[in-house]
């Protein structure tokens, strides 16, 4: 997600009368339990009523001159704040659960495996202080892999299908999404990581990483590669290090470069019957869910 979450939504339940403020706050109590991700709030007051609009305007008829004029033109400025609520609420209740929830729910059902967790592709640290902050008190580590130098150069698997910074190839990324080492510590000092609770990995991630900079076990991964060759080559160290009923969850699947599919698909045909996945197609971000085939929580117990 590269440090920020492109869509954090809520589905209005049958019969439910919230704001939109309040639709909202809920949502991202839910899925970030930090303040650490930017989410636009351009609404302060919750929606008027109908029968409150309309004895203003009973009221406003009886008004004199400019009095009446200075009110009535406070009163459009309400009306017109009252349509934008309305609609931004018609938005909120359209949206759904994003990636963020999703992965907070999946790291949620398998912290009671073996095996610490692994972020591959950190950018900002963002999600790493999501995870760390859900980790807290599990005694499971937060491995963290990035080059931190940016984007590496793409390969002939990886063609640009969606341009997000508009630069017309898929080789201009190159070096792009460039966040520094300190800025991922920054974040994780912020809300009170202990630095044993963490292991940062730097480099270029690919088939040739030492055992010794990955875990032994892994319960969960999320992988944010961008580019086919390390998010195959990830796929590859984790399968023998994966616990029985882990979860590794792959950014971009389908969005920015096909790499990130191909090489999710490529992996499951080299392995099949190993993994379920899920993509679903109700979020606004894309991204797959790769959960191991017929294993069920009372299995693992």
């Amino acid at each position: 997600m590269r440090g920020n979450y492109r869509t954090m939504g809520w589905r209005k339940g049958k019969g439910e009368r919230r704001t939109a403020k309040a639709a909202c706050d809920e949502s991202l109590a839910l899925t970030l339990r930090l303040s650490l991700f930017a989410f636009p709030l351009s609404w302060r007051q919750p929606p008027r009523r109908a029968s409150q609009l309309a004895a203003g305007n009973r009221a406003l008829a009886h008004q004199p001159g400019d009095w009446s004029r200075a009110i009535d033109q406070g009163r459009r400025r309400d009306v017109a704040e009252h349509a934008a609520v309305e609609h931004q609420q018609r938005f909120v209740h359209d949206l759904v659960v994003g990636e963020g929830a999703h992965l907070v729910i999946c790291l949620a059902s398998v912290t009671c495996l073996p095996g610490d967790i692994c972020e591959f592709g950190v950018g900002s640290g963002a999600t790493s202080a999501l995870l760390a902050n859900e980790l807290r008190g599990t005694g499971k580590v937060l491995w963290l892999y990035d080059t931190f130098a940016g984007l590496p150069a793409p390969t002939a698997d990886d063609e640009l299908i969606n341009d997000v910074d508009q630069l017309g190839s898929m080789a201009a990324y190159q070096g792009r999404m460039r966040h520094a080492q300190s800025e991922v510590l920054d974040r994780l000092r912020s809300i009170g990581v202990s630095p044993e609770a963490y292991r940062i990995v730097a480099g270029l991630f690919d088939e040739t990483i030492a055992d010794e900079r990955l875990p032994k076990q892994v319960c969960f991964a999320y992988v944010d590669f961008d580019f086919y060759a390390p998010i195959r080559a990830a796929l590859e160290k984790l399968l023998p290090r994966l616990s029985p009923g882990g979860i590794i969850v792959v950014d971009d699947y389908g969005y920015f470069s096909n790499g990130a599919q191909k090489a999710v698909d490529q992996f499951l045909a080299a392995h099949p019957g190993l993994f379920e996945i899920e993509v679903p197609n109700y979020c606004h971000d894309k991204f797959a869910i790769l959960r191991q085939a017929g294993w069920r929580p009372e299995e693992g117990a």
